[in-house]
C-alpha cells in the first residue's frame, strides 16, 4: 500500500504524512482495520459515503473537489450509520478528530496530494 502526504497550500500546514488511498468503501475496511500500517488517514477517491460503522471515536472529515479543492469540513463527526453530503464533492479525507483545527485548513483551501517523494519536487513548482 502506497502512502500519501496531504498538504495545504493555502495555510502551509500538514493534513497527513501516511494518508492511505481507498477507491471505494469496501477498498477502506481492511486499512482502517490493520495496524500494521502507521497512517494519519484515508482518501477516499472517487468519492463514497462515509460511514463510521465499527469506529468508537469521531473522525475529521475534508470534502474536495476535482482541484483537491476543499468544498466543506465537518470536524469532530461522531460515529453514525452513514454521512451522505451532497455537494460536487469528488473525494473526501477521513483524518483524525482535531486534524482540521491543527493546520487551520477551511473550505476553499488548495490540497496537495501526493506520494512523500514528490512532495518536494511539486511544491518547489508550485512556488515558482
Amino acid at each position: 500500500m502506497s502512502l500519501l502526504c496531504v498538504f495545504n497550500r493555502t495555510r502551509d500546514s500538514f493534513l497527513g504524512l501516511n494518508v492511505a488511498r481507498a477507491t471505494n468503501v469496501f477498498a477502506r475496511v481492511p486499512r482502517l482495520a490493520s495496524r500494521a500500517t502507521r497512517q494519519d488517514g484515508i482518501w477516499l477517491a472517487p468519492s463514497t459515503p462515509i460511514h463510521t460503522l465499527g469506529r468508537t471515536s469521531p473522525i475529521d472529515a475534508v470534502y474536495l473537489d476535482a482541484e483537491n479543492r476543499v468544498i466543506h469540513v465537518v470536524e469532530h463527526m461522531k460515529p453514525l450509520p452513514l454521512v451522505l453530503f451532497s455537494s460536487p464533492c469528488r473525494s473526501v479525507l477521513e483524518l483524525p478528530p482535531r486534524t482540521i483545527f491543527a493546520s487551520g485548513t477551511e473550505p476553499g483551501d488548495q490540497l496537495l496530494i501526493c506520494r512523500p517523494e514528490d512532495l518536494e519536487d511539486r511544491v518547489g513548482r508550485l512556488a515558482a
